[in-house]
């Protein structure tokens, strides 16, 4: 981790605001605003140990005052997806080629773009491959390829529609694949009994069979079972109107319509641990190669990024912040000679996101003080709430206070 400093930077991770002077009996967190009659604002603040006192900041000394939404602070997990080209074999396999996709790890393990690492997926057309058996396919290989990495750097899903039905004897139940693509057409699913002597459901293969009790035979009974298995929930979900008698399915139905159109590749989360393993993206490059097409050397795919579905919000970042900066207020070993250490309780929690507020100025004093010492304090505020406006609440109270006290204009973070 790298986080800038000019000569020192103070963080408060702020749960609660108080209008009135912060006291020993407020909740630890709360933060308070005021100023002096020298011409300067300050915070009191609730720590773990007391109450504490910020830096004194000169009015006429302050820099710069920023405000940021926690959003702003949140990033996508990176997210493509590969499709053969149109324009090579009119978009089909071509019989006798060896299809490879080269995944290339930048910055893996180390933090030079030469620290490079190579994974692959092949796939071998033969005749009367379809396009959606490729894609299978060479899903099926990068899975296999990368099944022995420490950590997962990637997810391999197929692109393409969810195969689905309606069962035949409960028309108000549809069951649906969890994932794209043909694969899902071969999921039958039978409902034995409801009258067994205790629920159940089993999977085998691709083979679904329910059971329901005389006393818990809805619907909604029926979606929990299958909710409750993690080999059933992970192949299909079951919607209905929740109130609705069930009765047994017999024979079992099977799923179709699914289609697989391309191969979805995104990025996996990678472990965090506050203040030893940061919370950074995976770096990679997907490489379709060449195949020989009539004596010609084409490209087979084509890579298209695609907006993120899943984000990472900045809650480990402000937890590594506040362990890094808490160096900056006494303990400055941060850990090292463990387990001679000294002990902080730290208030950032990892899984919230926070606005931030950041206000940097200086100090000139001292000799000839003809030297400015620049200075950050920054407040990390939760951001909770049903909505916008919830989220930005505390943010938006603490940053008119400071206002008010400072006589600078920091401006509010967006209610909509």
């Amino acid at each position: 981790m790298n986080f800038s400093e000019n000569q020192v930077r103070q963080l408060f991770v702020a749960k609660a605001y108080k209008a009135t002077a912060v006291v020993a009996s407020d909740a630890v967190g709360t933060i308070s605003v005021h100023s002096n009659t020298d011409g300067d604002v300050y915070f009191k603040y609730r720590g773990v140990d007391g109450v504490m006192r910020s830096d004194l900041i000169p009015k006429s000394q302050i820099l710069i005052g920023k405000a940021t939404p926690a959003a702003k602070m949140s990033r996508g997990l990176a997210k493509y997806e590969v499709t053969l080209d149109s324009t090579v074999n009119s978009g089909a396999p071509l019989a006798s080629q060896d299809y490879l996709l080269r995944i290339v790890f930048r910055e893996y393990i180390g933090l030079s773009p030469e620290d490079q690492y190579f994974k692959y997926g092949v796939v071998h057309a033969v005749t009367s491959m379809t396009a959606a058996t490729f894609y299978e396919t060479l899903q099926s290989s990068l899975i296999k390829n990368f099944a022995h990495e420490a950590t997962q750097l990637l997810k391999f899903t197929l692109k393409g529609t969810q195969a689905t039905s309606a069962l035949s004897d409960n028309a108000g139940i549809t069951v649906t694949a969890v994932d794209n693509g043909t694969p899902g057409n071969a999921i039958t699913f039978a409902i034995a009994s409801v009258s067994a002597s205790a629920a159940s459901v089993t999977v085998t293969d691709k083979a679904i069979v329910a059971s329901l009790t005389a006393a818990a035979k809805t619907i909604a009974d029926l979606k929990s079972l299958i909710a409750s298995d993690p080999n059933a929930s992970a192949l299909v979900v079951i919607t209905g109107t929740d109130a609705t008698t069930v009765v047994v399915e017999d024979p079992a139905v099977t799923l179709a319509t699914g289609t697989s159109t391309g191969l979805v590749v995104e990025e996996i989360a990678q472990p965090w641990v506050m203040g030893r393993m940061e919370s950074m993206p995976v770096q990679f490059t997907l490489q379709p190669d060449q195949i020989v097409v009539s004596g010609d050397e084409l490209t087979w795919g084509v890579v298209t990024a695609v907006t993120a579905t899943t984000t990472i919000n900045n809650g480990q970042k402000i937890a590594d912040m506040e362990y890094f900066y808490m160096g900056e207020r006494g303990d400055i070993y941060r850990n090292v000679g463990f387990p001679y250490v000294i002990n902080t309780t730290y208030q950032a929690d990892p899984t919230l996101m926070y606005n931030m507020l950041d206000i940097h100025y200086y100090y000139v004093g001292g000799n000839e003080m003809a030297q400015r010492s620049e200075k950050d304090i920054s407040l990390a505020i939760p951001s909770v709430g049903v909505n916008l406006a919830a989220q930005v609440a505390l943010a938006n109270s603490i940053i008119g206070a400071f206002n008010t006290a400072s006589g600078i204009t920091v401006t509010t973070l967006p209610t909509a």
